[in-house]
């Protein structure tokens, strides 16, 4: 049976929060019906049914968000948080280009509504840039802005690729492993003197300051 492209954005719509055999119930149609739309069968797929190009953005997010507190220059006044927050700001706006190409032309919905955070976020984010009008040190507070808006879209970015559980899953253990490493250096740096990283005050982990370890 012909699956109408009405009852397609349904279900594409509704992935990840609500269970397969609800949405089947929802439209009239089989569990199966819908897992076939959800991961058609086709060439460039995984083992799991899901198109590669899609699972690229996802590992490329984890990639990113794994690397980022390690990411240090030698040789720069501001060797910890500057590079980290200029590989950030590089990083999503690659990865935006990115998902615009993997998703162009899906039907696939965009995530903004569903989540309650995105409008604090972009209220906070748009404050801040109306604030650079008044701001006594303009450069400064632009550079700050650049980073909180990096953040926001890695952040949407993040919300539109976390789709089910799986994802779920794999993405929190990422930044756990990520935050487990930083600490032990920190707890290495403090109980055996370990300098393998440069630091303005010990322990600090990768973060120069040692507040953050």
């Amino acid at each position: 049976m012909a699956i109408s492209n009405k009852k397609r954005k349904y279900i594409k719509r509704h992935a990840g929060r609500k269970p397969v055999s609800e949405i089947a119930q929802d439209l009239g149609l089989s569990p199966e019906e819908v897992q076939a739309v959800l991961h058609p069968a086709a060439d460039g797929n995984d083992a799991s049914g899901k198109p590669q190009s899609d699972r690229l953005v996802f590992r490329l997010i984890l990639t990113l968000l794994f690397l980022s507190p390690f990411i240090l220059i030698d040789g720069i006044t501001d060797y910890s948080d500057l590079p980290k927050k200029a590989f950030i700001a590089v990083g999503a706006l690659l990865l935006l280009p990115i998902w615009l190409a993997v998703n162009w032309g899906r039907n696939r919905a965009v995530n903004v509504f569903t989540c309650r955070l995105f409008l604090p976020l972009a209220l906070f984010i748009g404050w801040s840039l109306i604030s650079q009008f008044w701001t006594t040190y303009r450069f400064l507070a632009f550079t700050q802005w650049t980073h909180w808006a990096a953040c926001g879209l890695l952040f949407f970015l993040v919300a539109q690729e976390l789709r089910d559980k799986d994802r779920w899953e794999i993405f929190l253990k990422v930044l756990a492993l990520s935050a487990t490493l930083v600490s032990l250096l920190g707890i290495l740096q403090h109980l055996f003197a370990v300098e393998w990283v440069g630091q303005t005050a010990p322990p600090a982990a990768t973060f120069a300051n040692r507040n953050m370890a």
